[in-house]
């Protein structure tokens, strides 16, 4: 199996243990290298399909004004809960970075053509926008006239839920 996979066992046995060891008497060693056969029973889950529903289901349960930063969520914790009859339910913690949903094209909207001193009057008067530098990398009080970069700095904790799916 390739890193593309996540297994949720629900039962793992090791078989045939063949400690390798290859060290003279009396000299002390943490770890221990060796074989055995592994037998695991489970689930094969493929990571990229796990990680966009688990990420689907962490937007739609979002607070209305929030969103996530990025698109990935991590999955910290994956688990296999018995529910009865043969059927399991997938029982998984998950964390992503939330942040107030900002609506990056009326405020860009807003800041074109004005110059720097008006652009940040305008960024003081909107409330989801808490600080603001400008930079320009020129002299000028004007901002650019085609492209400019918004970049979102966030200090808010990280959200982290535990999802229960059935």
């Amino acid at each position: 199996m390739n890193g593309n996979f996540r297994l949720l066992a629900k039962e793992i046995k090791y078989s045939a243990i063949e400690y390798n060891i290859d060290q003279n008497p009396g000299i002390f060693n943490e770890q221990l290298s060796g074989t055995a056969i592994l037998e695991a029973r489970g689930y094969l889950l493929k990571n990229n399909e796990l990680d966009r529903l688990v990420t689907n289901i962490f937007k739609e349960d979002l607070k209305k004004g929030k969103q996530l930063l990025s698109s990935g969520v991590i999955i910290k914790n994956l688990k296999l809960a018995e529910k009865g009859k043969g059927l399991y339910n997938i029982v998984m913690e998950s964390a992503g970075p939330v942040i107030p949903a900002i609506d990056i094209d009326n405020i860009t909207g807003k800041l074109t053509d004005h110059n720097i001193k008006a652009a940040g009057k305008i960024l003081e008067k909107d409330k989801t926008v808490a600080d603001y530098k400008i930079k320009t990398g020129k002299k000028e009080d004007k901002m650019p006239r085609f492209n400019f970069a918004i970049k979102v700095i966030i200090d808010e904790p990280v959200a982290e839920r535990i999802i229960d799916i059935e």
